[in-house]
């Protein structure tokens, strides 16, 4: 009989110790193996994949890391959905939260450009984070402007 549920926390505590003795990369596969084995249990999966994340921001693997935390948001969103909406719910909300923002300082970090190719919904997720930072920045939204009439106004400070 098998046993993922046992197998993943031996993979943890694997990359954990692995982790401690600072080899993020070679902890980065048994968090993955873990995450592959909990798909049956989103939050177990979806905390082994920020784990994931975690190691490749660790090794310098920026790519990598929006490209797990992008499939962590999908993932939350897929798994934790509710029927009012559709929008996650509980600690999945908090997961989704935590990847939107770890996503943004991410592409500043990597100052990617509109061409961006690995996620299709950039464009979007760009104008709605500039628009948020600017807000935090107390830049002025003209009334009755669009969103992405605003992007102009608000571009030079989030240098994506």
């Amino acid at each position: 009989m098998k046993q993922p549920a046992l197998a993943a926390t031996l993979s943890i505590q694997l990359a954990d110790s692995l982790r401690k003795l600072e080899k993020p990369s070679e902890a980065m596969g048994h968090y993955q193996r873990a995450a592959d084995l909990q798909y049956q249990s989103p939050l177990d999966c979806l905390h082994s994949l920020g784990q994931v994340a975690s190691c490749k921001i660790e090794t310098g693997d920026y790519d990598g890391a929006l490209g797990v935390l992008t499939e962590m948001e999908y993932l939350a969103q897929e798994r934790g959905s509710s029927g009012l909406g559709g929008r996650p719910i509980g600690a999945f909300s908090d997961v989704l939260a935590n990847c939107q923002v770890s996503r943004v300082l991410l592409l500043m970090l990597l100052q990617v450009n509109f061409n961006f190719s690995c996620l299709t919904d950039l464009p979007h997720f760009k104008i709605k984070y500039t628009l948020w930072i600017c807000h935090l920045s107390r830049v002025p939204s003209p009334k009755g402007q669009k969103e992405a009439d605003h992007w102009p106004s608000c571009a030079p400070l989030v240098q994506f």
